[in-house]
């Protein structure tokens, strides 16, 4: 997971519950406090309707305004004719009345009547063309106390204005004013009796079925659940210092009364519409921790990436480019933040690991791999100059007595011993030659590399070579001790040798192999025969992955008899490769290049898959359901820990009786003893294989490790058999020695290379269980086997 998804793990969780606390804690305090935001809510839903009552009232008293200061009022008044004012005024005056009854925003009915309540004009909603108007239905307190009044001789009348409720429920305000046809509205009314009018006006105010309404619907209450009780005045009170009163009822609702200097308006709400608050309360506060989430989220990310994520993702493309271009672009940086300090860290493992990757860890020359990079660049370079170079391999003879007998550590100590001397013996003013870095190498565990370049003749690598010589005339002392190590030494010119890196090595390594098997300690140039010879096992190598590829090997039998019946019981799987017959290259020629290059694995693999065909094949004859195949197994397979696998899977998809796969183990690669090897060879018994121990004799096997070995047979070794019968030979008795000892370890015994009656009468009469041999048979292929089987059997 990348960094900034890490940011947006550990963020969004981190925010989100801080938020989400501290919503619960405010979400406990609105509980505490819920009382009163329900008072407040509720308190300011009156005041705002107090607010409209107001308006209300204002907008009656300008109609009321605008129709008595009119005009066609005055002029209706005055008339004297009754006939024409009917006739010639009162349809202006209605037309005035509709005006202002349709400019008003809420219903307003109008009538003008006279001091004795009669009616002159009329504007309401149930006016009946065809009967008479009928009188507003005012609170007959309001009628009464304003007759009486009118009924003074001469009154001084106000306007009266008032809340009510008719018998439908419904809510109006009402306004009388007097009037009078002589004075404008702004005048005195202060005139005879019988002179004065009277407007009424009365408004229908939804303003409190409005308010109902938007309490149930914020407390999610039914209209019904929301009690509004209207209480008029009949005289208008003094306004109060606080309008709104607030108080719990028995049923633990709420009630807000509203003080009206014309009524009392109480508003009663149940329990639940707390809940309701609180659950807008609720969802409020989730949408606000979502919102603070997302916006501090957005906030802390954006700053985190400015400051933190951008560098690193900076350095991450440098980092990136480095190894893009193969060149290191990152510098130390002196400033102190981590992201400075990460670079600079970073810089500091890639030099070390620089130095690890070029650099020998024990003796700090360089090591395989960077020498293998400065010889092939040199040698590109030598090849387009034409300049001459000479490579010294070089390999320590004796070297693993010492680490065997004194143990790995002195053996550390002795290679850096020669290390530094080494150095030392090559870079004295005297030697003409041009020594630079990565000229010097360790390519193993005690095998070395010098470069030489710029070299004039083989005679410059040739003093190099005497020089490092004599390093061991006297042995190389190492902590006061002198050990008995020697060099020997290959040495490869270019271009005479080659001129591409890979040749130019593998004739120094094989010129050094050449100084070895001519008594070591000693230098040796590569010749034409040493070439000849490294080109002959090259092109083994090549035949060989070739043959891997496609097919090319092929089995041939030896049989072996039981000497007891003279009858072959058994087979030793030999392998045959055309291709490299025709060059006259033998098994026993390539297979050891096949264990030096790593390729005896898989033609190991190969002669066992084909042996176990072969047997499954056979096993389909009763008569040879017996018979058993000997096969050869390269020492390099014990210490293959996927060998023991590969054979068991090998056995069960060929169903094969293990008992007729017997694995022959030459007897020297049992030589040192090792633990490893001792476990391979027990896992294969345990499969039910049998082992056997080939050329017995010819190795340094005491006769004691047969104990400890896992083997039922031993083979003697064709260079005994052959010299059966002749009585100048001085090996004839360790026959005699062999089977004396197979007796005593209750072992088989097989003799080799049987080539006379003689030779196998012998063995006959010294106990010999089984041989094999050209006197008895050649070697055969599958069909020439499965025929003799038939002949003999």
């Amino acid at each position: 997971m990348k960094l900034i998804q890490r940011v947006n793990v550990i963020l969004v969780p981190i925010i989100l519950g801080l938020l989400m606390l501290a919503g619960a804690l405010a979400y406990l305090l609105f509980i505490r406090h819920s009382d009163t935001f329900l008072q407040e809510a509720v308190k300011q839903d009156l005041l705002f309707l107090d607010e409209e009552m107001a308006q209300a009232s204002e907008q009656q008293h300008a109609a009321a305004r605008e129709i008595l200061n009119s005009a066609e009022l005055l002029r209706f008044l005055n008339e004297s004719n009754l006939d024409f004012q009917a006739f010639a005024h009162a349809t202006a005056v209605r037309q005035v009345l509709q005006r202002v009854t349709n400019a008003a925003q809420s219903s307003i009915e109008v009538q003008l009547v006279t001091n004795q309540l009669s009616i002159l004009i009329s504007q309401t909603s149930k006016d009946d063309p065809f009967s008479e108007p009928q009188l507003l239905k005012f609170p007959q307190p309001a009628y009464h106390d304003y007759l009486l009044e009118l009924q003074q001789p001469e009154p001084r009348l106000n306007e009266r204005q008032f809340v009510y409720r008719d018998d439908q429920s419904t809510i109006y305000l009402g306004l009388l004013m007097p009037f009078s046809s002589h004075l404008l509205l702004e005048d005195s009314v202060n005139i005879p009796a019988d002179r004065h009018h009277v407007l009424l006006l009365q408004t229908k105010l939804v303003e409190f079925d409005r308010l109902q309404q938007k309490l149930a619907r914020r407390y999610q209450l039914a209209a019904t659940d929301v009690v509004i009780d209207l209480a008029p005045h009949a005289v208008a009170a003094t306004p109060l210092a606080q309008p709104v009163s607030w108080r719990r009822n028995q049923q633990g609702g709420f009630e807000a009364t509203l003080h009206h200097p014309q009524f009392n308006l109480s508003v009663t709400l149940p329990k639940r519409a707390r809940d309701a608050i609180m659950g807008d309360i609720l969802l409020g506060i989730c949408v606000m921790i979502l919102v603070l989430t997302l916006l501090a989220f957005l906030v802390i990310r954006g700053l985190i990436n400015r400051q933190i994520i951008k560098p690193i993702n900076k350095l991450v493309g440098e980092i990136r480019l480095s190894q893009q271009n193969n060149t290191m672009t990152l510098e130390h940086k002196l400033a102190c933040d981590e992201v400075s300090e990460l670079n600079n860290a970073y810089v500091q493992l890639l030099n070390d690991v620089h130095h690890l990757a070029t650099n020998d860890s024990l003796t700090g020359l360089a090591n395989r791999y960077s020498f293998h990079l400065w010889l092939e660049r040199q040698a590109q370079r030598a090849a387009k100059t034409g300049e001459k170079m000479a490579l010294l391999f070089i390999d320590l003879d004796n070297f693993k007595r010492v680490n065997d007998n004194y143990g790995h550590a002195t053996g550390d100590r002795l290679l850096q011993t020669f290390s530094a001397k080494l150095i030392s013996s090559i870079r004295p003013s005297d030697v003409a030659v041009s020594m630079r870095q990565h000229a010097l190498a360790r390519l193993a565990g005690d095998e070395f590399a010098v470069l030489l370049t710029q070299v004039n003749n083989s005679q410059s690598a040739e003093i190099v070579a005497k020089r490092i010589l004599k390093l061991f005339d006297n042995g190389l002392e190492v902590d006061g001790v002198s050990y008995n190590v020697q060099a020997s030494i290959g040495i490869a010119m270019m271009p005479e040798d080659g001129t591409h890196s890979q040749d130019i090595l593998k004739h120094a390594d094989a010129a050094m192999y050449k100084a070895k098997a001519l008594g070591k300690n000693r230098y040796q140039f590569c010749t034409e025969d040493i070439a000849r010879a490294l080109d002959l096992r090259n092109q083994i190598e090549q035949a060989l992955e070739q043959a891997l590829d496609h097919n090319g090997f092929h089995l041939v039998f030896m049989p072996i008899y039981d000497l007891t019946i003279m009858q072959p019981t058994g087979a030793e799987v030999l392998i045959r490769c055309p291709a490299l017959a025709e060059m006259g290259i033998s098994p026993e020629q390539f297979i050891p290049i096949a264990e030096a290059t790593g390729q005896i694995k898989r033609i190991d693999l190969w002669v066992l898959e084909r042996a176990l065909q072969i047997l499954q094949e056979m096993n389909a004859v009763p008569a040879f359901e017996h018979f058993y195949l000997a096969i050869n197994i390269s020492a390099v397979e014990l210490h293959n820990k996927q060998f023991t696998r590969q054979v068991s899977e090998l056995l069960s998809k060929y169903q094969t009786n293990p008992a007729q796969l017997e694995l022959e183990l030459t007897e020297t690669s049992l030589a040192n003893d090792d633990p490893d090897s001792l476990h391979t060879l027990t896992q294969l018994t345990e499969l039910g294989l049998t082992l056997s121990l080939d050329d017995f004799g010819t190795g340094y096997t005491a006769f004691t490790q047969l104990a400890s070995y896992p083997v039922s047979a031993l083979k003697i070794d064709r260079s005994f058999t052959a010299v059966i019968g002749d009585r100048s030979a001085t090996k004839q008795p360790m026959v005699d020695i062999i089977l004396s000892l197979a007796k005593l370890y209750q072992l088989d015994v097989v003799a080799e290379g049987v080539e006379s009656q003689q030779q196998l009468d012998y063995l006959q009469q010294r106990g010999c269980h089984r041989a094999q041999g050209y006197f008895l048979c050649q070697p055969i292929d599958k069909d020439a086997l499965l025929q003799t089987l038939s002949t003999t059997a």
